[in-house]
């Protein structure tokens, strides 16, 4: 059995994606002959209904596996207790980006018998093949931390992976229901569009070719996941034709680190929706230096705008080029004003991501980043949206975690630790007080920037102003005006204490509601837990292979 964990904050996120990681694995499983169950906690009704069908599926379960995000510890470590304490004979298994960052810690834990870390396919299918043997090996199984019979555990040494197109296509029917991944999404991420599609994603590959010091896909050392590994174009044409004609989906995007990166690929998928046109609405992820014109130009912009393509996910992560250097990028900000233009003029939305908060970043080059941003924005009529600024995630293995440490950081020695401190629900790590280059005063400046990021650069000064709530359309509407001054006189990186302080006039009041959307939710929550009394529906799990 295969759980994606039900956060107890699950209801501020803004949307349930699929979750490719159990899917891929669950699909392998089955490929090879296991039996497999899928419980993922985002859809279902109630906390008591997910625990009901996880316990329910444990029973005759040879494992359970739960892949675990940071921010989701506590949550999972709470629900591997129960079963273990409900059925001590089920082993529980831990993978996912936590227990790859902290093997050690993780399998320390009385509750937890395995760990798998890196990418899962080849571990999880050794595992289960080595559970149906009296006298398993696990040794033998690559990637994989256990617990040997003193107490103490052993990781094996990671071998290779499967190449992606072996993988079979993805089994959704072991999600169930399917409707609730069908979300509605607009192209902008801004609360006052008003388009929304049915939306889903498509998983097209793994890996990332580039050394950014920052990346979680760095932290490997192993040559196969470090280079990026696509499917094929057919496969993801073909998936996104069954999800046109099948659920109705109109607009998709395509999970991919790079997209662009392998361009055969992209010139091969471009070749099959020109013959066979799908009339969906599609976008991916791009780095800003690929736009020129022996790579990216203004005529591929348009050939792939005339099939559906409106909008491109880019990462710049900052606008001090002391900063871009420190993180490897290889980018100039100089690219990214040019990208973002172009990509306007081409009819597409430029969606540009920035980070904070990073070792060695000096408030001056804070206000560098929100100076860029906001001449992304202008240069564009506000025709854009903004992913960030998101604080530095301090990633072990990679590089800048080891200037992180060495700054003082100290991460958490233990699962119970983890699951007390305050980690983001959504898409943190640790908060901003554990990260101890960051004083008072740089987090003040941080709060304040990513503040105006969200009222003033998550909207435009237009009649859609009208649709946000009255406590940000009363701040929002001054601040525009103020930035329409600042760009006129060419003032963008000092002088912000008028600003600060008609956000701050903002902050009471959001942290008062935050708290009262929270504790409602809370309590609707908990009610409906009292009145859910939806039967159990007993599906197979993976215990052993057919025939």
């Amino acid at each position: 059995m295969l759980i994606n964990p039900r956060p107890l904050e699950f209801e501020l996120l803004e949307a349930i994606g699929i979750p490719f990681n159990i899917l891929y694995l669950g699909t392998w499983l089955k490929h090879h002959g296991f039996d497999v169950e899928i419980i993922d906690g985002l859809v279902q009704p109630s906390t008591r209904v997910f625990y009901d069908r996880v316990m329910e599926g444990a029973r005759d379960a040879a494992v359970v596996g739960v892949s675990v995000m940071t921010p989701h510890v506590a949550d999972s470590l709470e629900l591997s207790k129960k079963i273990k304490e409900k059925y001590p004979r089920c082993a529980v298994l831990w993978g996912g980006i936590h227990p790859t960052l902290f093997p050690d810690s993780t399998l320390k834990h009385p509750a937890i018998d395995f760990v798998i870390y890196g990418e899962g396919e080849d571990a999880i299918l050794h595992l289960a093949r080595e559970l149906q043997k009296e006298h398993p090996n696990f040794a033998a199984v690559p990637g994989m931390g256990f617990k040997l019979p003193d107490g103490k555990f052993k990781m094996t040494q990671f071998r290779t992976t499967v190449e992606v197109n072996k993988l079979p296509d993805p089994d959704y029917s072991l999600l169930e229901p399917f409707d609730p991944y069908l979300i509605p999404r607009n192209l902008s991420r801004k609360k006052s569009h008003r388009e929304m599609y049915r939306y889903a994603s498509i998983h097209c590959g793994r890996g990332c070719p580039y050394d950014c010091t920052f990346c979680i896909n760095t932290v490997y050392d192993q040559p196969l996941l470090r280079r990026h590994r696509a499917f094929p174009a057919e496969r993801t044409f073909a998936e996104m034709k069954w999800f046109k004609e099948k659920h109705g989906v109109q607009y998709i995007s395509l999970q991919d680190e790079l997209f662009f990166v392998n361009r055969p690929r992209l010139e091969k998928l471009v070749d099959l929706m020109e013959k066979e046109p799908l009339g969906v609405i599609w976008d991916t992820n791009v780095r800003v230096n690929y736009f020129n014109e022996a790579y990216v130009d203004r005529k591929f912009l348009t050939r792939i705008y005339d099939l559906g393509y409106r909008k491109f996910n880019l990462s710049v992560e900052s606008g001090s080029d002391r900063v871009i250097k420190a993180l490897h990028k290889n980018i100039l900000r100089e690219q990214a004003l040019q990208t973002v233009q172009n990509v306007a003029e081409a009819g597409m939305t430029p969606t540009a991501g920035f980070m904070i908060g990073i070792p060695g970043e000096e408030v001056e080059d804070m206000y560098k980043t929100l100076k860029l941003a906001i001449e992304l924005y202008t240069s564009v009529n506000g025709k854009m949206s903004f992913i960030g600024p998101q604080t530095f995630r301090p990633y072990p293995g990679a590089e800048l975690f080891e200037t992180a440490r060495k700054m003082g950081l100290k991460t958490p020695a233990n699962l119970e630790d983890w699951a007390t401190i305050a980690v983001n629900p959504m898409f943190g790590f640790l908060d901003m007080r554990f990260l101890p280059w960051l004083d008072d005063n740089k987090r003040r400046h941080i709060n304040f920037i990513q503040k105006y990021f969200t009222v003033v650069l998550g909207c435009r000064l237009d009649w859609s102003v009208l649709k946000l709530p009255l406590r940000m359309m009363l701040v929002s509407v001054p601040l525009h005006l103020l930035l329409k001054l600042r760009v006129r006189f060419g003032v963008l990186d000092r002088f912000w204490l008028i600003e600060r302080t008609i956000l701050n006039t903002l902050t009471p009041a959001e942290a008062v509601l935050r708290k009262l959307r929270v504790q409602y939710r809370k309590i609707k929550h908990r009610m409906r837990d009292l009145f859910s009394h939806r039967p159990v529906v007993k599906k197979p799990v993976l215990a052993a292979a057919r025939g």
